[in-house]
């Protein structure tokens, strides 16, 4: 729904791969062939429309078939607008505010077969609202890691890390 994003957005795609993860397991989903992605929407208002869809005045789509955020919110539930509040596009709050008031899907039912522990971190990851997702190192700490997690083992990097590619975004013409 924004243009720029923080680490927050990172949390969410964590949370989206681990969803994908757990339907490897075999309560979850006993075909392997049923996986699929987890949000399998083709378009998503304001950042890639549907060119095809019908717009009102303000060049706001009418309808929400195959967006991806009907998707999200048939498992995260409808935004409240508490939730919302972060948005700063006018005509994205407006379009938010189209979609039908859903309730979040039981992540039990979706999920038979995951701990009530990773449960309850997915949905943490999966806040709509960025800010009210976990923080990396709070993640890192929850109860979930307590077995594997070793904190002799992990230390904070000396110096900011740069990774080649991340200077291309100049010679790609990005600002």
């Amino acid at each position: 729904m924004e243009k720029d994003y923080g680490k927050e957005v990172d949390v969410w795609a964590m949370g989206v791969i681990l969803g994908e993860l757990l339907y490897t397991l075999p309560a979850n989903c006993p075909n392997f062939a049923n996986r699929k992605c987890l949000f399998p929407g083709k378009y998503c208002f304001p950042l890639s429309p549907n060119k095809n869809t019908e717009i009102d005045d303000m060049g706001i789509p009418l309808t929400q078939r195959h967006d991806q955020l009907d998707l999200v919110f048939n498992m995260i539930g409808s935004p409240s607008a508490e939730d919302i509040s972060f948005v700063t596009d006018d005509k994205a709050v407006k379009y938010l505010q189209r979609f039908k008031q859903k309730a979040p899907c039981n992540l039990r039912e979706r999920y038979p077969e995951g701990s009530d522990q990773l449960l309850n971190l997915l949905a943490r990851m999966l806040q709509f609202n960025p800010f009210y997702r976990p923080s990396v190192d709070s993640l890192i700490e929850d109860p979930y890691f307590d077995e594997v997690r070793m904190f002799s083992k992990s230390y904070d990097a000396p110096e900011v890390i740069s990774l080649d590619f991340e200077m291309q975004q100049e010679y790609l013409g990005f600002p």
